[in-house]
């Protein structure tokens, strides 16, 4: 196969998020594992990676004899906003006496729309994996009656369209992961290990050829998680299909040559769109051999952004347009003590509801009052958002697309996720904003201000 020169841009592109291997890691020992040993401590920190080792399990026995357990194949929650992973790989793992072992975990993130865990930051505690039973077939999960599971409307369209694992039907519902862990970890492990064996085997088979055929290593991790990613996108109802591929694949260009798409040779957006084609048409592949995905039916063939009045022209065939509906938030606040430990202060669920043609809603104030609230004190918001709309064509509802933004001011100054309190009380307002649309409707973004004042509670 001819190689393409927009290879290095490519493996740039596709290879995840930030990727740090060698990342030092800041025991806490401060937490007991779980399981038959409970002598046992241990830290979980994450490693800036998607796929590969995307967390370092460090697990110290600090008693004096040698301990030896088995850990299963897991799901990993979501940190926050960070990202959730599956970890199929089983690990044995032995602890001499008075030793500390760290342990990397090979996994695969299960949420493409989040960033992966920092380098060095802590992970849900393993007492919030979930660790499933591989007997139990994937369709035994679903529970029509539960909140977890929505009904996909009749009459929807999609160009990727999720199989029950091992079968040709099609899951009639999406599922909500925080709802419903249990599901998640049972379905999300038969998935992954459906799509690794099923890669294999098309390998072995010489069926798989991608720009990354010069390294088999890369192009492995690759096509298994982007594959992966498309089934999860698909039956959580959070959307990603090919044109959100092109479009991250053209952001990571971008990125990385310092040059916008329109203004690339037209030899380079040939070469980039063979690659993505081509990639693509691989992902879909593994996914029908592997059942978990339907055999495609139609859809776009070529990458609508290289071409802005295609792009304008596919536009105006959409006959109706998505509207905001609602969206609920979970608010996370996390308040350093006297200690200097982050203290999670009570979960806030908001739900703004959107009035009729309204793309924007501004809630009422929250007060979030609490005893260890100072000048100086350290506090961390998480905000993880969950976004319905719906289409004035068929009624149907309206997939998100692409990421959620997410910004933080007090006052005119803009702040990140972490902050500190240089006054008491502190206000801040926080902005939410995402996107959904569909192939019959056009993409609308929907946003959500939410004034929060962090005050001193002088009764406690």
């Amino acid at each position: 196969m001819r190689t393409l020169r927009i290879f290095p841009l490519l493996l740039l592109a596709f290879s995840g998020f930030a990727q740090n291997q060698d990342a030092v890691i800041n025991v806490d020992l401060s937490q007991q594992a779980p399981g038959a040993i409970p002598e046992l401590l241990y830290a979980v920190k994450g490693t800036g990676r998607t796929t590969g080792h995307v967390i370092t399990l460090t697990v110290q026995n600090p008693t004096a004899k040698t301990c030896t357990f088995d850990l299963p194949a897991c799901y990993i929650p979501p940190t926050g906003k960070y990202q959730p992973y599956v970890v199929p790989h089983p690990a044995a793992i032995t602890v001499g006496p008075g030793g500390i072992v760290e342990v990397p975990l090979q996994g695969f993130c299960t949420d493409i729309h989040r960033p992966p865990v920092p380098v060095g930051e802590s992970v849900v505690p393993v007492s919030s994996w979930v660790f499933p039973d591989p007997a139990v077939p994937a369709e035994a999960y679903f529970v029509a009656d539960s909140s977890a599971w929505t009904p996909i409307a009749p009459n929807a369209v999609s160009t990727v369209v999720p199989v029950i694992p091992g079968t040709d039907t099609h899951w009639p519902y999406t599922l909500d992961t925080e709802k419903d862990p249990g599901a998640t970890a049972g379905i999300f492990l038969d998935v992954i290990n459906r799509i690794r064996q099923q890669y294999d085997v098309m390998r072995e088979q010489n069926l798989i050829t991608t720009p990354f055929s010069g390294n088999a290593d890369k192009e492995r991790e690759s096509v298994i998680q982007q594959t992966f990613w498309i089934y999860t996108a698909a039956i959580t109802g959070t959307g990603y299909d090919k044109d959100n591929f092109t479009q991250q694949t053209v952001k990571q260009y971008e990125t990385y040559s310092g040059k916008p798409i329109s203004a690339a040779p037209p030899e380079t957006k040939e070469k980039m769109e063979e690659g993505i084609d081509q990639f693509w048409g691989t992902f879909q592949a593994v996914g029908v051999e592997a059942k978990i995905l339907a055999q495609p039916e139609g859809g776009s063939s070529q990458p609508e952004l290289f071409n802005e009045k295609d792009k304008k022209d596919d536009k105006k065939k959409a006959d109706g347009k998505c509207a905001c509906t609602s969206m609920e938030l979970d608010l996370a606040l996390n308040i350093q003590n006297k200690a200097g430990s982050m203290i999670a202060d009570a979960d806030r669920t908001q739900t703004a509801t959107f009035e009729k043609g309204k793309k924007e809603v501004k809630l009422k104030k929250i007060k979030a009052s609490e005893s260890n609230v100072e000048v100086g004190k350290k506090v961390e918001l998480t905000v993880t958002p969950k976004l319905d709309c719906t289409c004035s064509e068929d009624g149907g509802k309206c997939p998100s697309t692409g990421s959620t933004t997410v910004t933080i001011k007090h006052k005119k100054e803009e702040l990140d996720d972490k902050f500190t309190l240089s006054a008491v009380p502190y206000e801040i307002l926080v902005t939410v904003s995402r996107t959904c649309g569909s192939d019959d409707c056009k993409e609308i973004t929907c946003t959500v201000e939410i004034p929060i004042l962090i005050e001193k509670d002088k009764k406690k």
